[in-house]
């Protein structure tokens, strides 16, 4: 009987429908070849059988793709040896995210009380971020098309440094590791 694998983690990979799942090999006794290892995967929570993809020894880690867009998916990772598949280890869950995220939603823009030169810009998450569960969203603010903030994970933005009653183009998008989404663009003004 081989030892299993440790350490089987799953992601999903960027700009496909797949996943790359990596392990650390086992240390095996003393005579016993390392073969091989058997990876298998399945949709969660489904009654499917897994599916089995084998590997080479000399690797440890397989992309699969060819998989169901936002899916959520099993996997789990055994050794194969000259004695045979060793137990499976590790089941771990990779989210396929596919789609890019939809249009933020609920976006406001206004003057905050203390200052004439300034915008308070908010807004909330779409409804739809490209995947199901806790898919990563970031977002883009843009004045005036230019960029005032990239990479944000809150949900708010002040705009600092503008001209007293002056009229603004502010705009918002959404985006997760696929790419960016639809944005939003409202007119600002400054008191």
């Amino acid at each position: 009987d081989a030892s299993a694998p440790t350490n089987v983690m799953a992601s999903p990979l960027s700009g496909q429908v797949g996943i790359r799942v990596s392990w650390t090999a086992p240390t095996l006794p003393t005579g016993l070849p390392l073969t091989g290892y058997s990876i298998q995967y399945k949709i969660r929570g489904s009654g499917i059988i897994y599916v089995n993809v084998t590997v080479g020894a000399g690797t440890t880690q397989r992309d699969i793709t060819g998989l169901q867009s936002s899916t959520e998916y099993r996997i789990r990772v055994a050794t194969r040896t000259g004695l045979g598949t060793g137990p499976y280890c590790c089941q771990t869950t990779a989210l396929i995210v596919t789609t890019i995220p939809g249009a933020p939603t609920n976006f406001m823009i206004s003057p905050p009380s203390e200052s004439c030169d300034q915008l308070m810009v908010t807004w909330r998450a779409p409804s739809n971020t490209g995947g199901i569960g806790a898919v990563s969203v970031m977002y883009k603010v843009y004045l005036d098309r230019a960029m005032q903030g990239s990479s944000l994970s809150t949900t708010s933005k002040t705009l600092t440094g503008l001209k007293d009653n002056t009229e603004y183009t502010v705009s918002v998008e959404a985006f997760n590791k696929i790419g960016s989404g639809e944005h939003v663009t409202k007119m600002g003004f400054t008191r």
